[in-house]
């Protein structure tokens, strides 16, 4: 699927990853989170459109980790830069806290779901139906399990401004555009030149793949759905005057 988009000519077509630029915006309070976001996705389309390291598979993926991870790294390093000549005040949302959980609980998952069949085979990675397999399990429990870890992290938090709300928004609707070509994708065998052939147990697993992605992209879309309609956290308990204590003056 990372050759299929790599391949893409068509601005349209670039829509749906695009958007997800809006998720970078929610972390604005935190610029070494959100310019790393961004420096990841300037990373991927700039190896995925020159393969510096090879354009067949068992070199596509020290391709993406050399995008994702250099790409994270510069962004990251200007963040901190940022940090360090304006310093934020302003305590962070709720919908950071669960968002940046499930976010990095997510990437987590997907990493061991996709590179751990090749550590544990001591072979190069690959992407192959198999790994798309795992990364889907793998990503979806990873986010899972961060959100309801974040939810529960940030029950004190401010819950989200107008701002934030709008773009929780906008991301979802990127997640939820993103997932629907990925999904569109699988269901066409559209995996481009990194996949170029496939067996008959790959092919019987393919709607169980477009199903997993299907629906590890509501899980993402209702997670930011849910976090952008959070109201502030338990209200405070009224002061009682403890008996025997003068009453406030009126």
């Amino acid at each position: 699927m990372i050759a299929e988009f790599a391949s893409y000519r068509s601005w349209i077509a670039w829509v749906p990853i695009a958007s997800l630029l809006a998720m970078p915006l929610l972390f604005r309070r935190i610029p070494v989170v959100s310019l790393a976001m961004v420096g990841a996705f300037v990373g991927f389309v700039a190896i995925s459109l020159t393969m510096p390291l090879g354009s067949n598979a068992e070199q596509l993926g020290a391709n993406v980790a050399l995008g994702l991870v250099g790409g994270a790294a510069i962004g990251a390093l200007l963040g901190a830069a940022v940090v360090g000549w304006h310093r934020r005040t302003t305590p962070v949302d709720a919908s950071v806290t669960v968002v940046g959980y499930a976010v990095g609980a997510g990437l987590i998952g997907a990493l061991v779901g996709g590179f751990a069949p090749s550590i544990l085979a001591r072979q190069p990675p690959d992407l192959n139906v198999a790994v798309i397999l795992l990364v889907a399990v793998g990503g979806g429990l990873g986010w899972s399990i961060g959100a309801v870890t974040g939810w529960w992290a940030a029950r004190s938090a401010p819950p989200p401004e107008r701002t934030q709300r709008w773009v929780l928004s906008v991301a979802a609707a990127g997640i939820a555009l993103t997932g629907a070509s990925i999904v569109a994708s699988i269901q066409d065998r559209s995996f481009g030149p990194s996949i170029d052939g496939m067996s008959r147990w790959d092919r019987q697993h393919l709607a169980l793949i477009a199903a997993l992605y299907c629906l590890n992209t509501a899980i993402a879309v209702l997670t930011l759905v849910a976090v952008a309609v959070r109201s502030s956290g338990p209200p405070a308990t009224s002061q009682i005057p403890a008996e025997g204590s003068p009453l406030p003056a009126v």
